[in-house]
């Protein structure tokens, strides 16, 4: 009555239709064959195994993991998924992150990093990356914080950062380089040792903090990943140039 066709496929492949067809006001003409391919591809989502990582190897790691922090200036929602190809694979969750909320000077510090598809350890490495650089961010703050505050006072006066770059590259930049040296120490430490190249991860740091003129956000990476904001009008605001990708 439609003259529409409906069907659930169940086999997937070209396949080969013949329709005959006939003219209503022609009863006695020959019917004709029309031929035709329909080619029907199977549901993506059933071609993806979801298989768990060998039990038996070293660092293990959830498939997933996530968490909620509350401040008094702000909710923090972190999350970390195995990505599709690595439960294809069986292979683990690569990537990591850490947050933390250090009260005594108001930092928000947030850390993630992604292991390298291609290092074979690179699951250890984003978390040992991860651990590290934020033990260091908090461990900074006990002795530094002051000495930020007031080089942050005259990029929020005067808009010049001269005095707080400095401080970032004594607080950021060496937390991601106790990182590097802890992934070099765990790889020559194992029995038998392990190239660093193994534990090949990327690394993302940003802290963040509430003064009265506004939130100050600042932020080092290393790889091909992105820190970035979003305005209340909108406007996204990039905080690093990532390496590749």
């Amino acid at each position: 009555a439609s003259n529409v066709l409906v069907c659930a496929p169940t086999v997937s492949g070209e396949h080969r239709i013949e329709v005959e067809l006939s003219h209503p006001d022609r009863p006695n003409h020959p019917l004709i064959t029309e031929v035709t391919l329909v080619t029907i591809n199977p549901d993506p989502d059933s071609l993806w195994k979801y298989i768990e990582p060998d039990p038996e190897a070293p660092y293990q790691k959830n498939n997933t993991a996530s968490e909620k922090l509350t401040t008094p200036f702000s909710d923090v929602f972190a999350a970390s998924q195995r990505g599709r190809s690595h439960a294809h694979e069986g292979s683990f969750r690569e990537d990591d992150y850490r947050v933390s909320f250090h009260e005594e000077t108001g930092w928000h510090l947030l850390v993630a990093a992604d292991g390298a598809g291609s290092a074979k350890l690179s699951r250890r490495g984003s978390q040992l990356a991860c651990e590290t650089s934020q033990a260091f961010l908090q461990q900074w703050l006990e002795g530094n914080s002051a000495q930020l505050d007031e080089a942050i006072a005259p990029l929020v006066a005067e808009n010049d950062p001269t005095k707080l770059k400095s401080q970032l590259y004594d607080w950021l930049v060496k937390s991601a380089f106790t990182s590097l040296k802890a992934i070099q120490k765990e790889a020559a430490t194992l029995d038998p040792p392990r190239p660093a190249k193994d534990f090949h991860t990327t690394l993302l740091i940003c802290a963040a903090k509430k003064f009265e003129a506004g939130w100050v956000l600042v932020s080092f990476t290393v790889g091909d990943g992105g820190v970035g904001i979003r305005q209340g009008d909108g406007t996204p605001i990039a905080f690093c140039e990532p390496d590749s990708g």
